[in-house]
Formats: C-alpha cells, structure tokens, sequence
C-alpha cells in the first residue's frame, strides 16, 4: 500500500470512529421506542399537533398578505387619482407660464426705453390695429378696477388675469 491508501483508510477509520457513539445513541432510542408503543402513539400527536399549527400559521399569512394587498390596491388606485391631478395643474401651470413668457416678452421693450411707453398712442403697436391687444385681451381704462400701473389711458394693457400677472405688471412698472 502506498502512502496516500494509508491516508484514506486512516480518515475513514476516523470518520468511523467519531460517528460510533451517534449509532450507540440511536441505537438505545429506537429500543426504548420498541418497549413503550405509547412513546411513537405521543411522537405521532406531536407531529399532528406540529402540521396543524403549521397550517394556522400559513392561514394567518395567507390573509395578511391578502389584506397588504387590498391596501396596497387601494394606495395605487389613490397613487393614480393623483397623478392625473398633477397631470392637470402641470398642464395649467404651463399654459400660465407660456402666458407669463409672452407678457414679460412684450413689456420687455417697455420696460427697457419709458419714453417710448409714454409716448406710445393708445391704439398703437402693443394694441394692434384695431384697439385689440395681441393676447386676445380688452384694453381696460387706467382708472378702473385692476389697471396695471403705469398703463396709458388707452389701455395698453390688458386686464391682468391672475395675481402673478398683476404682480408681475406693478414689478415692471417700478423697475421704470
């Protein structure tokens, strides 16, 4: 025999060795086991009793995650009724900011020569040709009601809309 033969039969006589007292053991519960039939009848009860629970547990799972899941439904239906809203005050949004962009637009070069503001006619370039300002709006009198400041008497300036565009009409005629 050579060498390495010695080694494996020197580690199976230890394996060997370490796995006889665990044989001796087993060997003594399966005789008592033999003597008393009730202890096997008790082991069979406890493995019953053991499912059983097991069973109640895997119920009690079963409808938790059936009630995460309903909530869940119900948080992804909320989830959606929202986003449609956003969607909704996004678009809004947009359509005032392209509103704001086309009034600072326009009274930017207002703002930048005031003497061509003064001197400007109340029918003139800002109104268009028939009175009407290009954004749709009706030239409003400088004296009624949520006139923006500095507007001629003619009415260069729509009515503002909104208070953003009323502020932002009082913010360009202080930077005159």
């Amino acid at each position: 025999m050579s060498g390495i033969e010695w080694a494996v039969q020197g580690v199976l006589l230890l394996m060997l060795g370490v796995a006889l007292p665990f044989m001796v053991r087993l060997q003594r519960q399966i005789a008592a086991l033999r003597r008393d039939p009730q202890l096997i009848a008790e082991g069979a009860e406890g493995f019953t009793q053991a499912a059983r629970e097991a069973q109640a547990s895997l119920d009690r799972m079963r409808g938790m995650v059936e009630a995460g899941g309903r909530h869940l439904e119900e948080r992804v239906e909320t989830a959606g009724a929202l986003r449609d809203d956003l969607r909704f005050l996004i678009e809004r949004g947009t359509a005032l900011a392209d509103r704001m962009e086309a009034l600072v637009t326009q009274a930017r070069p207002l703002a930048a020569d005031p003497s061509r503001a003064a001197a400007q006619p109340a029918g003139g370039a800002a109104t268009g040709s028939r009175g009407v300002h290009p954004s749709g709006g009706n030239p409003q009198p400088a004296g009624s009601v949520g006139a923006a400041p500095g507007s001629t008497p003619g009415g260069a300036y729509p009515a503002p809309r909104s208070t953003a565009e009323r502020d932002l009409l009082q913010a360009l005629a202080r930077a005159k």
